[in-house]
């Protein structure tokens, strides 16, 4: 049995059906790619840091930062997961689907449980 289409290819996950095209994101997810490269420029700093030899305690700053703006990132881009992904698996009614999205979200927060 086919699984029923949610909304939007960026809604499915690695097992579902249907290919996802490059331009074919949440709207959120463009606005996320900014939020990346900020996060790239950090990352090529704190290594231009470490290069330099530069003291430890700014290095380590430097390095919460970028940590708290992936935080960010993650907590953004779970938002509009629950919003948009999860909603679209209740919305077709379908049990096996809606299953398979909540199972896709407690496996997640399982792996990313040990900080």
């Amino acid at each position: 049995m086919r699984e029923p289409e949610l909304a939007g290819s960026a809604c499915r996950s690695a097992s579902d059906s249907g290919t996802d095209r490059p331009g074919d994101f949440h709207s959120t997810h463009q606005e996320q790619l900014v939020r990346l490269r900020r996060i790239e420029g950090q990352i090529r700093g704190i290594a231009k840091m470490v290069e330099e030899e530069q003291y430890c305690l700014n290095i380590l700053t430097q390095i919460r930062a970028a940590k708290a703006a992936l935080s960010a990132l993650e907590s953004k881009v779970l938002a509009k997961h629950l919003r948009q992904c999860l909603q679209a698996a209740f919305a077709t009614g379908d049990a096996a689907t809606i299953d398979r999205k909540v199972q896709e979200l407690v496996e997640l927060s399982v792996r990313g449980g040990g900080r």
